[in-house]
């Protein structure tokens, strides 16, 4: 459809017509109306405007509905009409409707009117495009010289197209394909074969047997003789599309084929077979039927097409029909179309198609033009074997000329005992000089051969019938006058032919020119020996091998290497003088050089003294020149004392445990040693990669600083040593010494190579250093700290005892000042006792062993402390918030862990802010396979500057407020640190502190 609805309205009421726009536009319908209220304008309109259709008053004052649809009838048009009225019987609505109308309105009752249109100018556009299918279908069947019929199930004959009744006109409907249409064909066929026609009673099986579903498709060919013309036929049967109720008849005459078939039992057995060939692929071709529009497109194309030129009709419709025409016959095939556009011309012509495959098809057309449709309807023969055989005829024609003329060698031919030429192709003439020799003998023609021997050859062959033959022998010719004779070595035969009688008549001679090939086969004998005289004198010994690997050559340097002469190694296979360990491989190094794999390899070779020699091995796969495999050729270098160097070199490293590496920045490959992919516990079959390399380093500072290394030696070839540490292919850590240098070739760096060390044990060498000096110092520390006690803790109570002890021996003492000295012993000795028990504790803290320790659950040990601790936390208004859900359990000392945080939450409470809810936050998460445990507060906290270097001090106390001896962070640090753990605090005055310990997981 348009995109807009042309309306012809044939009103004279202004608000009737306006009242229908409303109704359309009321539905968002696009159009374009004209309106006439008269015939004259109708009439005019009709042509003019092109209506897609009409809307009608039924009465106007001089034109009537009536007569509006007689006009469109008279006409031959058929245009959707709907009539729109005030008031209408039913009489006249059933009048109006027979005359051709679509439908009627009442002006009253429109709301229906625009999807009435629309529904009448849908219906009115697939009836046009059914008569155009069917107008298509009739014309390529008119087109079609094959005679078709469709049939039903019963046999009757539904249709037939113009060859069918114009075949059964002229034969009086006595052949199967001339009965008419309304016949029944299977009768026909029954009364044959009453009549004792055999191909009746087949053609009649086959086409049952479509019906009967037992095969899609049957073909036969017939005779169908008179008594002036013999004609053949071929019989096609298929059902007709889906409907597999009725089946199509098609007769092909086939009448050119056979008598090309009678005309040619005179040829060659070869042309006969290939005749046959052609034939039986012809006997299941079709024609291709097709349609080509204007533009040259394929509108239709049948099913041939995809045997024809290898496409289905999928693939053609909608493309040029030029595309496939070979292209030298394009412009012969673009004027052809254009004088049958202009019907000029006969419309039949040949050309050549492209099939699918690349292969050339030459086609026969005939073309019929419909100028109102705008399309060519077509039908394409394949004439192939037409014009297979019109060339075959002509190679028959021109075989043995040709023969001469083409033939690779000098070919010619004597006749009689003088041996007169009677042909010569042209590179005999070529040959001898270009001599006008046709008519002459050989005695005449080329005289300098006479003393030469030739022509008494020739007699013999004459005389005995037997051939003769000469390899490379020397001819002298005279090719030019005023020149030497001219030196040519051929080779050649003389042979005898004889008549239909079998007597002989004369000699053929066949001769090659092999002058080039026997001079550069003495220049190669030449090239032979000094190539030899290098060989031997080469510093490899070269070997070479046949396809089974036995030894054809050795040069002189091969034998120094393994003490044999040439004679010894002569026939023997490589595996004879390889080592244990090569012989095993033998057959896999062969197999190897078969497939044309060229390598090289180190080989261990036992010397006839019995002595290894170690080879550096270049083989080479050879092939003649049809991709036969012939052998190899090795070259072999002797590096028995560089491998013993190695090897020396390689115990050296393994001791030292270095190994080495490379970069190929140019290919991007990367080596590694034995002892680095030992270092890096990778399997020692493991090809490497720079990322893999990179991504083992452990942490990302270590990646961090190798990648940076390597970065600054390929930008500006800056070297390396650095200390890392790696996780290894099995997941170990080690700590290893990796040194990188840069190579550059023009300025560009081309290799980055080094070494690889394990250094894991010097380094647990200075760990364990470290640790060592951290725990002196940390004894020095304790030994301070007991000092400290000694010295100020016990000193004093010490001290008190021995004054109160000095003074209680006075007998001068008063009852009151004995009482007052003897609780100033008291409270001395108590004093004494609690510093003694602190020690006790201390050593306590720093003697707990290994053996106790356990899976321990941080919500535990905050209940439990919760509850122990119970009375102050309500008394201050203590809120406790924990967060264990990363981790929630560690395994170690219960009793430390319990003290740590004990002490911790304690102190929290205990130096709160006064008047302020004390809040305490404990929190725990895992980080690089550590546990780290946090308490924050936000109590009274500490002013860092003054006290950072004295908090875990013995007996420091920094508020004086509270109750306490100073011990408890001295306690908890110790306790954190005997786990393996450390402590660390930050703190601010007023704002509270946050602890902050890490443990190993």
């Amino acid at each position: 459809m348009q995109t807009k609805l042309k309306i012809l309205h044939l009103e004279e009421i202004t608000a009737d017509t306006e009242l229908v726009e409303r109704a359309l536009k009321n539905v968002n319908i696009q159009f374009e109306k004209l309106v006439v209220d008269n015939k004259i304008a109708f009439v005019k309109a009709l042509k003019v405007f092109n209506p897609d259709i009409i809307l009608s008053e039924y009465k106007l004052p001089c034109f009537n509905a009536s007569d509006a649809l007689k006009i469109i009838s008279q006409q031959g048009e058929k245009i959707p009409f709907i009539l729109i009225t005030s008031i209408l019987c039913e009489e006249n609505a059933i009048e109006i409707i027979k005359a051709g109308a679509d439908d009627y309105f009442f002006k009253d009752r429109m709301f229906r009117l625009p999807y009435a249109i629309l529904n009448a100018v849908e219906k009115n556009n697939a009836a046009q495009q059914l008569r155009k299918s069917e107008v298509l279908n009739k014309c390529i069947l008119s087109s079609v010289n094959s005679h078709i019929a469709v049939i039903d199930e019963s046999g009757e004959i539904l249709t037939v197209n113009k060859a069918w009744n114009d075949f059964g006109n002229k034969n009086s409907n006595l052949t199967l394909d001339g009965i008419p249409r309304g016949s029944n064909y299977f009768d026909a066929c029954k009364k044959g074969i009453e009549d004792g026609d055999s191909d009746a009673e087949k053609a009649l099986a086959g086409i049952q047997s479509i019906f009967k579903k037992n095969r899609l498709n049957f073909e036969m060919e017939y005779s169908c003789h008179s008594p002036q013309n013999q004609q053949w036929f071929m019989l096609s049967a298929v059902n007709l599309g889906s409907n597999t109720n009725q089946v199509v008849i098609s007769h092909h005459d086939i009448n050119y084929r056979k008598i090309a078939e009678k005309n040619l039992e005179d040829t060659s057995t070869e042309l006969r077979k290939t005749l046959s060939e052609l034939n039986n692929i012809l006997d299941f071709s079709l024609d291709v039927i097709c349609t080509v529009n204007t533009n040259g497109e394929f509108v239709n194309v049948s099913a041939a097409s995809e045997k024809i030129w290898g496409y289905k009709p999928s693939e053609l419709i909608g493309t040029k029909f030029i595309n496939l025409v070979l292209e030298e016959d394009v412009e012969i095939t673009s004027k052809a179309a254009e004088t049958i556009y202009k019907k000029i011309k006969d419309p039949t012509f040949e050309n050549r198609y492209v099939h699918k495959s690349g292969k050339i098809i030459p086609m026969l057309w005939s073309v019929n033009w419909d100028e109102k449709q705008g399309l060519l309807y077509c039908i394409a023969k394949d004439i192939t074997e037409k014009k297979n055989l019109e060339k075959a005829v002509k190679n028959e024609r021109d075989q043995f000329y040709d023969m001469f003329l083409k033939a690779p060698s000098a070919v010619g031919m004597l006749k009689g005992p003088d041996h007169v030429f009677e042909m010569a192709n042209p590179l005999y003439l070529h040959l001898i000089g270009e001599k006008n020799i046709i008519g002459k003998s050989v005695a005449e023609a080329l005289p300098e051969v006479i003393e030469q021997g030739f022509i008494s050859q020739l007699d013999r062959v004459y005389q005995t019938g037997e051939s003769y033959s000469g390899t490379e022998t020397l001819v002298k010719l005279k090719t030019q006058d005023n020149a030497p004779l001219t030196e040519l070595y051929i080779n050649y035969v003389y042979q005898a032919y004889r008549n239909n009688k079998g007597k002989i008549v004369g000699v053929f001679f066949f001769i090659n020119d092999v002058t080039e090939q026997v001079v550069s086969k003495k220049k190669v004998e030449k090239s032979e020996k000094q190539y030899r005289q290098i060989v031997e004198t080469a510093e490899e010994g070269i070997w070479l091998l046949d396809e089974n690997s036995k030894t054809t050559f050795v040069n002189k340097k091969i034998g120094e290497m393994l003490g044999y002469s040439e004679e010894e190694m002569m026939g023997k296979t490589s595996s004879y003088f390889l080592d244990a360990d090569g012989q095993e491989y033998a057959q896999i190094y062969l197999d190897r050089r078969k497939m044309g794999i060229a390598e090289k390899m180190e080989l261990s070779f036992i010397s006839k003294k019995g002595n290894r020699i170690t080879t550096q091995v270049s083989a080479n796969p050879i092939f003649d020149e049809l991709g036969n495999f012939k052998g190899s050729l090795g070259m072999l270098f002797d590096i028995t004392e560089k491998k013993h160097l190695e090897n020396l070199l390689d115990k050296s490293n393994r001791l030292a445990r270095i190994g080495s590496w490379e970069i190929d920045v140019i290919k991007g490959t990367v080596y590694w040693s034995d002892i680095t992919k030992e270092i890096r516990e990778a399997a020692p079959d493991f090809i490497p990669d720079l990322s893999i390399g990179i991504g083992h380093f452990n942490g990302e500072v270590n990646k961090k600083i190798i990648t940076e290394r390597l970065k600054q030696c390929i930008e500006n070839g800056i070297p390396w040593d650095e200390e890392l540490e790696i996780t290894t292919f099995k997941g170990n850590l080690k700590w290893v010494r990796t040194i990188g240098e840069a190579e550059f070739v023009e300025g560009k760096c081309a290799k980055i190579y080094g070494s690889f060390q394990d250094i894991t044990e010097r380094k647990k060498g200075d760990s364990e250093r470290v640790k060592m000096i951290s725990d002196v110092v940390q004894r020095n520390s304790d030994l301070e700290q007991f000092s400290y006690i000694i010295s100020h803790n016990l000193r004093a109570p010490t001290a008190n005892i021995m004054g109160f002890a000095d003074i209680l021996q006075h007998e001068t003492l008063t009852q009151q000042e004995r009482k007052e000295s003897l609780q100033g012993l008291s409270a001395s000795v108590t004093s004494l006792d609690a510093v003694i028990k602190d020690i006790n504790n201390i050593l306590q803290v720093k003697n707990e062993s290994d053996d106790k320790k356990e899976v321990i659950d941080f919500s535990r040990i905050v209940k439990d402390i919760k509850l122990s601790l119970n009375n102050l936390i309500e008394k201050h208004s203590v809120s406790i918030s924990t967060d264990f859900t990363e981790v929630n359990e560690i395994h170690s000392l219960k009793i430390f862990v319990y003290s740590i945080f004990y002490n911790l939450i304690d102190n929290s409470i205990k130096y709160g802010k006064p008047n302020v809810p004390t809040q305490i936050e404990i929190k725990s998460k895992q980080e690089n396979n550590k546990i780290i445990i946090t308490f924050k507060d936000n109590g009274l906290g500490l002013d860092m500057k003054f006290k950072k270097n004295k908090i875990f001090g013995l007996y420091n106390r920094f508020h004086s407020h509270v109750e306490g001896k100073g011990m408890g962070l001295f306690i908890v640090k110790t306790q954190v640190e005997s786990l393996g753990g450390k402590i660390t605090l930050l703190s601010e005055l007023n704002k509270g502190t946050e602890f902050t310990i890490v443990f190993k997981n």
